[in-house]
């Protein structure tokens, strides 16, 4: 899934690719948080942790350091 975490973002109604351009509508709020959410853990500390090592501790400091 690292190649569309990286192309792809959502604003909560519609996924974006890298241009800007709508892609597809997301009829479920849950999955664009799911999805953002997956983007900062994984694509943008990929030489951290590894997802299932880590605890809700290092989950909120991470969503922490990149909301600043």
């Amino acid at each position: 899934m690292r190649p569309w975490l990286d192309d792809f973002h959502t604003d909560g109604l519609v996924f974006h690719n890298t241009l800007g351009e709508v892609v597809a509508w997301n009829p479920f709020p849950f999955w664009a948080a799911l999805w953002e959410l997956s983007r900062i853990l994984i694509a943008e500390h990929s030489s951290e942790k590894i997802l299932w090592d880590m605890s809700s501790a290092d989950v909120d400091a991470i969503i922490a350091s990149s909301t600043e």
